[in-house]
């Protein structure tokens, strides 16, 4: 819940991580005074570099069915909702609670009472991935048997088209052939504003140059807003002090050896010039 902070300083420019981290700890700690106790953590965020971000360090995705080892719901199979990315942890459909008293502008809809009870996030080393083999006897009727699987490993990459990317395979360890398949993930519905995927991958225009171009004249000024207030930075009149330093090129740094050396051959150039001066006015004479 601490991340406040953090999204703080991304909006205003400054970066909390070039702190020290004394100062870090400073800044956290007065950032969990401020916030009122309901969107207080129990656990701080971790670093940027620790947080989980590939399937084989969550080990399980959203949809899973997992097998609660520890706690009051230990040996229960429930099902993974969420990730709670800033502590590597999980919320599950069953899990351990804490009553948190939330002010009125954050209720949800349907909410009833100031007072709700808010799951507590697990860690995934607290849980086993539990999946369904179905094996073929020989009479070819299906027998179905629920695993859990005590610890997987990552062997092989495979595309998968719901999740458009590459996943890899999840394996039970020691059990290799037994490959544990990821959850399909739930379908978002498109809405009637929507673009299908077909139309949106469509081309519509070819270029028939890489000089000119089949655009009409001020079609980019056509699409500025005409009532915004301020004006544009390409419609300046003047520059600016910062803008006159971006456009002038800095000065390249001369030795001390070559800025003698420069020194010298300017010095000949003009004692040059001087004799040529003198000889061309005693000719004219």
């Amino acid at each position: 819940m601490l991340s406040s902070l953090r999204d703080a300083t991304k909006r205003y420019g400054a970066n909390i991580d070039r702190f020290p981290e004394g100062t870090k700890k400073m800044l956290f700690k007065f950032a969990a005074m401020t916030q009122i106790p309901a969107f207080r953590s129990d656990k701080g965020e971790l670093p940027k570099e620790r947080m989980f971000t590939r399937p084989e360090q969550w080990k399980v995705e959203i949809g899973d069915r997992v097998l609660i080892t520890k706690g009051r719901f230990k040996g229960h199979v429930t099902k993974v909702l969420a990730f709670h990315r800033s502590t590597n942890e999980l919320f599950v459909e069953q899990s351990e609670t804490k009553k948190m008293v939330i002010p009125k502008q954050y209720w949800q809809a349907g909410q009833q009472s100031h007072v709700i009870n808010y799951p507590k996030p697990i860690s995934p080393r607290d849980v086993k991935v539990v999946s369904t083999m179905v094996e073929i006897g020989k009479d070819g009727v299906e027998k179905r048997t629920e695993i859990a699987a005590d610890e997987v490993v990552f062997k092989g990459m495979y595309w998968d088209a719901d999740y458009c990317k590459m996943m890899p395979y999840r394996r039970v360890k020691y059990h290799e052939n037994i490959i544990i398949p990821w959850p399909r993930p739930e379908p978002v519905e498109d809405d009637a504003f929507a673009t299908s995927k077909e139309e949106s991958e469509e081309r519509t225009y070819i270029p028939n140059s890489i000089v000119r171009t089949d655009s009409p004249p001020g079609i980019v000024e056509s699409m500025r807003s005409p009532i915004m207030r301020r004006k544009y930075k390409w419609d300046k009149q003047v520059i600016s002090r910062s803008d006159e330093k971006r456009l002038t090129p800095p000065e390249m740094p001369i030795s001390a050896a070559k800025e003698g050396r420069n020194g010298r051959e300017a010095e000949n150039q003009r004692v040059d010039s001087e004799k040529a001066d003198c000889r061309n006015g005693q000719l004219g004479r």
